[in-house]
């Protein structure tokens, strides 16, 4: 049986997600990414390492936000960096074969921080760089294989306290515990659940999208999601949503700052998607104050207040909070500490505020009718909200 608060979120984004089909007139269809233009300059540490500088980068006046990418074409990646709009340098490393081509070379404690070190002197020998230039967010993202270097990276205390956002594009795999026992091996998820776990306590940011597609012998990526959702405690909610070009979600999952997208799909085809479109996480990165919203009651830093908005609230009602912590849901400046009612009659009060994100659906102007629709969720969220306090 749900629990009040299960129920409570339930229902009131149910209800919400009816309104917001009500008030969306555009239609889905798959989206061209842009060809982005920029300097590919390769890394002393090996010809498999590039650094690309898109031709649209603005300096920042603090340090400047880097993403290292592992496995795929790199073309690919920098593209999907700038459909998101990411103002950061990104550092692919791409290798031919199975994970084991990347967990090997990255097994060297030394070779993470050779390749940021290389990159960033580069950088600083750029005539549109300062020469004291140093890094400010570090993101790490891969794809299919590319997880056996971050598999890596994170057993080392030094890389793990650096990187601030991960992204694990249907890339998390793992053996199983034995040939009767199908659960991903402790082992080989002992960092990946730790950092899950920051992220749930929003000290990091990591997201994990993952196919339907089978591996028979060890754990798939839909299985070690699973595992990493457990250990978190949150639950996924069914959901029928479109993503950036043919992505297509059936399941997602929310705590904090650790988010999960299930995406349909049990073939070749529907793997590649996550590589192909994986704009549609990027943003999740916490590049440029990405948790520090520019907009009252954007919980998640993509620029606009919506549903995704409101589920981070949820999640985390009614718990202790830092005190005045925005980009944890207590946003009614009261400096209470906790999330509450009043932070939902904020975060309701700029409901469709902002921008809305880079998405395969794009919401017009509210009408009247959606107005008034923001009032009814305003009646109905006060409604069950009270309820929690039983």
């Amino acid at each position: 049986m749900m629990g009040v608060l299960s129920m409570h979120r339930y229902r009131i984004s149910r209800w919400i997600g009816l309104t917001v089909v009500l008030m969306t007139a555009a239609s889905v269809h798959a989206q061209t990414l842009p060809t982005v233009t920029g300097r590919t300059l390769t890394l002393p540490t090996s010809p498999n390492h590039k650094l690309f500088i898109h031709d649209n980068y603005e300096m920042p006046t603090s340090g400047v936000d880097v993403l290292v990418h592992f496995h795929g074409n790199p073309p690919t990646v920098n593209n999907n960096a700038g459909y998101a709009d990411l103002n950061a340098v990104i550092i692919n490393v791409t290798y031919n074969g199975f994970s084991s081509a990347y967990s090997t070379p990255f097994s060297d404690p030394s070779l993470f921080g050779n390749v940021l070190n290389s990159a960033l002197s580069m950088l600083r020998a750029q005539p549109d760089f300062d020469g004291s230039t140093t890094w400010d967010q570090v993101g790490i993202s891969s794809f299919s294989a590319g997880y056996g270097a971050v598999r890596e990276i994170l057993k080392q205390p030094t890389y793990y306290d650096q990187i601030d956002g991960l992204l694990l594009a249907d890339s998390l795999y793992a053996s199983f515990t034995s040939s009767s026992n199908h659960t991903p091996l402790a082992s080989q998820m002992v960092d990946f659940k730790r950092f899950a776990q920051d992220a749930a306590n929003g000290l990091k940011s990591m997201t994990v999208s993952h196919s339907q597609v089978l591996t028979y012998t060890y754990a798939n990526t839909a299985e070690t999601a699973d595992n990493l959702m457990q250990h978190v405690g949150v639950s996924p909610t069914a959901t029928s949503e479109p993503g950036l070009g043919t992505l297509q979600f059936y399941r997602k999952a929310n705590l904090g700052n650790f988010n999960v997208w299930g995406a349909t799909g049990a073939d070749a085809t529907a793997h590649t998607k996550h590589l192909q479109y994986m704009a549609e996480w990027l943003t999740d990165m916490p590049f440029n104050d990405v948790f520090v919203p520019l907009v009252t009651g954007d919980l998640n830093g993509d620029g606009f207040v919506g549903i995704d908005d409101l589920n981070t609230m949820l999640g985390l009602w009614n718990l202790p909070v830092p005190v005045g912590s925005i980009q944890y849901g207590d946003i009614a400046g009261n400096g209470d500490g906790y999330v509450g009612i009043d932070d939902l009659n904020v975060l309701l009060a700029n409901w469709n505020a902002g921008v809305p994100p880079v998405v395969s659906v794009s919401a017009p102007e509210p009408t009247s009718l959606g107005w008034l629709s923001v009032a009814g969720i305003g009646i109905l969220a006060r409604r069950y909200a009270s309820r929690i306090y039983l």
